[in-house]
């Protein structure tokens, strides 16, 4: 996870000959890095200037921690308010509206960085043998990871269905102008292959060469009840449970020619709002266990996390590309480039 602070920015417009301010806001951000010693906001807005014929000026500014995500979720939660790109239109409601849960959840990334970095620190340690008795805190941490991973493979599930309904319609010469406002097919480039056994049987010097040692911690955390999670969303979200109930009516309504697909496109929008505060909530939850869990194996009836360190001999595949370009190149194939259904994360209509 990205973890680097910075500035989460409002950038306005101004219309030059009338002086009126818009609607439009460009809601981006700024990383706090070596590579972006030098650079601000103000340095961010003149290079917005460049091809706007409108004057911008910047909005407000709100510094925080894990600024990446403070900003994905930010878009994520207004989807149906974005434009095209980082750019909302927004009524001077929405506007408050918008800045307020930015300033919220900065006010949280600065209480649960320490967590997240001490965390990290933590997966990368050997665990002892230990198993420590569980809190009530600790057991209410465990069901809002539990919930909140409900929510967004149900949520995935969902965006699936929404992904194929539109992946059809596009083949459909009497729909595909109706749903090219907010879905594309996008042809990504077939993944490049590399054949290490044949490398390795052909070039056995070479390869040795370029093998390297590690000696790393790993262990993979296990929470108590994922498998065998059965609580309905109307226990702990009687909203997204609504929703969830919604879905298929629409889709039957949707496939009888009742309702639009543009209407679909609405709720895949409220699916990302739902999806940006399920993932918020797990990852707050989870970094706390393992925080509480620290160097010990578990967490009695709630976590496991037994770490231990592994001793593996891996190819450096970038210094060998660099040194034998041609013999990489000899045994990489490259895959077969796919299409991919891309659904608008914005309301640009």
């Amino acid at each position: 996870m990205a973890t680097a602070a910075g500035e989460i920015y409002f950038i306005g417009e101004k219309d030059l000959r009338t002086k009126e301010l818009t609607q439009y806001f460009k809601v981006g951000i700024v990383r706090e890095n070596e590579d972006n010693a030098d650079r601000d906001s103000t340095q961010r807005l003149l290079e917005h200037q460049t091809g706007n014929p409108r004057e911008l000026y910047i909005e407000s500014v709100v510094k925080t921690e894990l600024v990446e995500l403070v900003e994905t979720l930010l878009h994520k939660k207004f989807a149906p308010l974005g434009v095209r790109g980082e750019w909302m239109l927004l009524t001077s409601d929405e506007l408050a509206k918008v800045k307020s849960e930015a300033d919220l959840l900065a006010s949280e990334a600065k209480e649960i960085i320490s967590d997240i970095q001490k965390a990290d620190k933590l997966a990368k340690t050997k665990s002892n043998e230990d198993v420590i008795p569980a809190t009530d805190e600790l057991k209410q941490l465990n069901e809002i990871y539990l919930e909140s991973n409900a929510k967004l493979k149900a949520c995935e599930d969902m965006f699936d269905v929404i992904k194929e309904i539109f992946a059809e319609a596009l083949h459909d010469e009497d729909e595909e102008e109706e749903v090219e406002a907010f879905v594309q097919v996008q042809e990504r480039k077939g993944k490049s292959t590399f054949d290490e056994d044949s490398f390795k049987a052909k070039y056995l010097d070479i390869y040795s060469k370029f093998t390297i040692t590690k000696s790393t911690v790993k262990g993979t955390p296990s929470y108590a009840g994922s498998r065998s999670f059965k609580k309905e969303f109307k226990d702990f979200d009687p909203n997204f449970a609504t929703m969830v109930e919604s879905f298929e009516p629409l889709v039957e309504k949707i496939e009888a020619g009742k309702a639009t697909k543009e209407s679909l496109h609405g709720f895949s929008l409220e699916l990302r709002r739902v999806n940006a505060e399920a993932l918020w909530a797990k990852m707050k939850s989870e970094s706390k266990i393992k925080v509480a869990c620290g160097t010990h194996a578990g967490i009695d009836g709630v976590f496991k996390w037994v770490r231990t360190e592994k001793v593996t001999e891996s190819l450096d595949k970038k210094a060998l590309k660099e040194a034998h370009p041609d013999l990489v190149a000899e045994f990489t194939t490259e895959g077969e480039s796919t299409k991919a259904v891309i659904v608008d994360p914005k309301k640009g209509y």
